[in-house]
């Protein structure tokens, strides 16, 4: 029987869907995808219906059914032929004296997949610099060039290939030269220039843009209905960026005294006041919280873009209706499309060095300094 794709739990991202179903109809699926884009965008979720897809056994038209067997040992982490890598925090009790993965090192593994795959969507959030063990690679190989054992397709998701080190990405490589017929391999990043060349120049990439307001809304009216006010849902919209796990963590967790901070931080350099400026970056520093700094940057993009951006375009992804004209107020300045671009791009940078759990100090004293010299070069 010809099956046909449909996405169950993927929204916005129509170009995304029709491609990707599309190629999956037509039997021209490739062996090996890059998924770029923001956390929360998508991607995983993406990469998760395509897997169930590609090894539904349902006796429907449509696939995914999710409810054969084979979906069902997917979404459990239980099928022969699906494997799921993702990026954790080891503690010493996760490896042996020989240094090698010890039995609890290899439930820690599974416990995290496991929870990864439990809600899509979910922004997976790091105390301590994450990392991929070489260890869970080379499993995983061994698994592809095996074959499948049950039907004709092997599949691998990679969340997070960007954090993957030298050794884990050579021990892969080979496999995603030459894999063998019917292996399928996803890789997931939210950092596209931080993938090694080797590795993404195997691959079709296919980008994830922003999810529109409208479209987050409806998704997070779904899932809280009436256990989070409305003030906190258009807060999450607001903050979101795009992102539909963004949005859902923001309502878990409301941002309050982080937009506070992300605004003192903002105004400090818009006066040049470096005594303030720089006892803030010392006092983050001592926080040692990745999660918190890319939150807090997350929330300076926002306000920046609000503030500056909000006022000279529109467009399809941040419409009017949701704009904050409270906090940004203060900030705003006349200013020209290349000095709104510039500002957007040092909040990049900075969320891309917190991403790349690098020295944090560094990249508060690059953006506080940066963002400081374009905000008083318009007083010049």
């Amino acid at each position: 029987m010809s099956k046909k794709m449909i996405w169950k739990g993927l929204f916005g991202q129509q170009h995304v869907k029709t491609m990707l179903a599309n190629a999956f109809d037509n039997k021209t699926l490739g062996h090996a995808y890059l998924f770029c884009g923001d956390a929360g965008a998508g991607a995983f979720q993406a990469a998760l219906e395509m897997s169930m897809a590609a090894l539904c056994t349902g006796n429907v038209e449509e696939t995914p059914c999710g409810k054969c067997e084979s979906c069902i040992k997917v979404m459990r982490l239980s099928h022969p032929d699906f494997h799921l890598v993702a990026p954790v925090c080891l503690e010493k009790e996760h490896r042996g004296t020989d240094g090698k993965l010890s039995q609890e090192g290899w439930s820690f593994l599974s416990d995290a997949a496991k929870s990864r795959l439990a809600d899509p969507y979910i922004i997976p959030g790091y105390s301590s610099n994450p990392s991929i063990p070489v260890e869970w690679i080379k499993e995983v190989n061994h698994a592809v060039l095996r074959g499948p054992v049950i039907g004709g397709s092997n599949i691998v998701i990679i969340d997070g290939i960007d954090i993957m080190n030298k050794e884990s990405a050579n021990a892969m490589l080979k496999t995603l030269e030459e894999p063998p017929p019917g292996a399928l391999f996803i890789l997931i990043t939210s950092r596209s220039n931080a993938i090694l060349p080797t590795i993404a120049s195997r691959c079709q990439t296919v980008r994830f843009g922003s999810v529109p307001p409208a479209e987050i809304k409806n998704v997070i009216d779904a899932r809280f209905k009436d256990s989070v006010s409305s003030e906190v849902k258009d807060a999450a919209v607001r903050y979101s960026m795009g992102s539909p796990g963004r949005a859902i963590d923001l309502c878990k967790n409301p941002p309050g005294p982080v937009i506070e901070e992300a605004c003192e931080l903002i105004e400090e350099c818009r006066i040049a006041d470096w005594p303030a400026i720089f006892s803030h970056i010392d006092e983050l520093a001592r926080h040692g919280d990745f999660e918190q700094y890319e939150r807090l940057f997350t929330y300076i993009t926002y306000l920046v873009r609000s503030g500056f951006l909000g006022r000279i375009i529109s467009s399809e992804t941040y419409s009017d209706d949701i704009e904050d004209p409270g906090k940004t107020g203060n900030m705003s300045l006349s200013v020209d499309t290349h000095t709104v671009e510039r500002c957007m791009t040092i909040c990049r940078e900075a969320i891309s060095g917190v991403r790349a759990y690098g020295n944090v100090s560094i990249v508060l004293v690059n953006y506080m300094l940066s963002l400081t010299e374009i905000l008083n070069e318009q007083k010049q």
